[in-house]
């Protein structure tokens, strides 16, 4: 029986990601859904868009004051703090492990203890209770499902969102000609433009802009990662590709943890701000080296990710449905193994 005390659930010590690269590693198929043939930046939205639906429940948990099941929730596999994460590979696990295992927890009686601000008497008597225990029972298949639920409503928000990563392209592209040509940056950055569809879907999540903002930065650090690769396979390229990857490992930082916001912006302006260089390679041959192409590669490929992102998300239902069937068949394997 675990003893839970009553205490203010929004002072969390600060959450340290420690898995800082979803995109080349290799995935455990917990499930046998497929898992295993998906393609890595599918991969990557559903650990995100999983690690994403599990702040927002841990919010509707504390707004609930549930402090049992927000205790609980941030405890599972080691996600103290991550409520307030803004950053992407926050899940300490991938996903579909994350939702199978917590959907197999079986329920525990815990004892929450609350203060007791009635107890009345003289001060300082020993006889009077000064807490209060009450015995409840928290069931994590529960909040699994409704960690689902929270799933589905996402990814139909992400979708919506990743539509409007051309208009990003070219938001960045008009900033960038506007502070060419008049030496300062005055166009605001548009934070949201989601919200210019929003009445076309359901209420929005409470860290719908965060997640918006997410959804720009890591299409870029994926898209790097893209032509990164696309170059090192072209020996033409191969001045570009060491330019590009001693940029990012001089500027990509940002990238892993918790580093604020329009970080997916500020990587790509500062790749703007670099001048074309000739390089003088062996053999006497020269290469130009031009910062600005490179952009439009990234910008590219973070097209071909938001596309790929999509398709994924489409799946979210039917692999709900999948998920929702656990406890049910653990339920009927019990029950055969008792008739054995």
């Amino acid at each position: 029986m675990d003893l839970l005390s009553f205490v203010n659930i929004g002072f969390a010590r600060p959450f340290q990601c420690t898995h800082h690269c979803s995109h080349p590693c290799t995935r455990r198929s917990s499930q046998g859904n497929g898992e295993s043939a998906r393609s890595p930046s599918a991969r990557a939205i559903e650990d995100f868009l999983t690690q994403r639906s599990l702040q927002t429940l841990l919010f509707y948990l504390e707004q609930c004051r549930d402090v049992p099941s927000f205790r609980f929730l941030e405890a599972f596999k080691d996600h103290q703090g991550i409520f307030r994460y803004h950053g992407f590979n926050g899940l300490r696990v991938h996903w579909d492990e994350y939702l199978t295992e917590l959907l197999r927890e079986p329920k525990r009686t815990i004892t929450v203890r609350n203060p007791n601000y009635r107890r009345g008497g003289s001060k300082g008597n020993p006889y009077v209770q000064r807490h209060l225990d009450v015995e409840m029972t928290l069931d994590p298949k529960a909040i699994g499902q409704k960690l689902l639920q929270v799933r589905e409503h996402l990814s139909d928000e992400f979708i919506a969102d990743l539509m409007l990563m051309r208009d990003e392209n070219e938001e960045l592209r008009r900033r960038h000609q506007h502070l060419v040509l008049h030496d300062v940056d005055t166009v605001g950055v548009k934070l949201y433009p989601a919200k210019e569809i929003e009445s076309v879907y359901h209420a929005n999540s409470p860290f719908r802009a965060g997640n918006y903002d997410l959804l720009k930065t890591y299409s870029v650090y994926l898209a790097v990662q893209r032509t990164l690769e696309m170059m090192d396979r072209d020996y033409k390229q191969r001045d570009s590709f060491n330019w590009l990857a001693s940029f990012m490992d001089a500027n990509g930082s940002k990238f892993h943890g918790d580093n604020g916001y329009h970080v997916g912006d500020e990587f790509i302006s500062a790749m703007w701000d670099e001048l074309p260089r000739m390089k003088k390679n062996r053999g006497g041959s020269v290469s130009m080296i031009d910062p600005d192409s490179i952009v439009e590669k990234i910008l590219h490929e973070r097209l071909q990710v938001a596309d790929d992102w999509t398709i994924e998300l489409m799946s979210v239902p039917r692999d709900n449905l999948d998920f929702q069937r656990i406890p049910l068949e653990d339920l009927l394997r019990d029950a055969d193994a008792c008739e054995e």
